[in-house]
């Protein structure tokens, strides 16, 4: 897809702008282009775009995918150990901690289904305006026929790249990535994460499905 460029009618609106607040020539040079403020205020929109762009298709298997309303969606080839110990979910040199007890302690919640690894291709759903919801996601899912992920699944995505965050990541924010099967815990349902900042990866965790509906919120899906 070609991107439209900055059209001359744009600028003009920004030069009728300067005239109608009174703001010279000299002025308008030295602190907004010599000095680099414009620049800057460029860099800063261009990150706010999304790095993925919102109702396009991806192929995957041969098959066509369309996001729900407002998503777009990403894939990622990941080497998944079927029968990983579920402790190993929390290992990496990376992680500052454990990790949460709770999430440590729910492996016989999230058994493993099968043995060996498997070359897997998973599909990530996100809503970049945040105004998706668990519901909504699951039924679009559905009439995909997109089955749901499990821990391993979306824990061999960090396995396979620790920066993957990056090919997300719109700004400085969060980037969350949760498998869609559920355990229940506690009488209630929760997901598996991994999850970035800015400056760090954090250890995985669990929480509740509804809480994955935020802008910086991808869920795991496969065929």
């Amino acid at each position: 897809m070609s991107k439209k460029l900055v059209t001359t009618a744009q600028v003009e609106q920004i030069r009728k702008m300067a005239r109608e607040k009174g703001v010279e020539r000299s002025l308008f040079q030295d602190n907004l282009l010599d000095n680099g403020r414009m620049s800057r205020v460029l860099d800063e929109i261009k990150n706010m775009l999304p790095s993925i762009p919102t109702g396009l298709p991806i192929t995957i298997s041969g098959n066509q995918i369309f996001p729900p309303k407002n998503g777009r969606l990403c894939t990622v080839k990941v080497s998944v150990r079927l029968d990983r110990p579920w402790k190993e979910l929390f290992i990496s040199e990376a992680f500052h901690d454990p990790g949460n007890y709770n999430a440590r302690n729910v492996g016989d919640l999230f058994l493993p289904t099968g043995t060996g690894v498997v070359e897997e291709e998973l599909i990530l759903l996100n809503y970049p305006k945040g105004d998706g919801s668990w519901k909504d996601s699951i039924s679009w899912a559905e009439q995909c026929h997109l089955k749901r992920s499990g821990p391993r699944r979306v824990f061999a995505i960090y396995e396979g790249d620790k920066n993957f965050d990056k090919k997300l990541r719109r700004r400085e924010e969060t980037v969350r990535i949760a498998a869609t099967e559920e355990c229940l815990f506690q009488s209630s349902p929760y997901l598996y994460f991994i999850w970035w900042t800015s400056r760090e990866v954090y250890p995985p965790n669990i929480d509740c499905p509804w809480s994955f509906e935020r802008y910086d919120d991808w869920l795991a899906f496969r065929m």
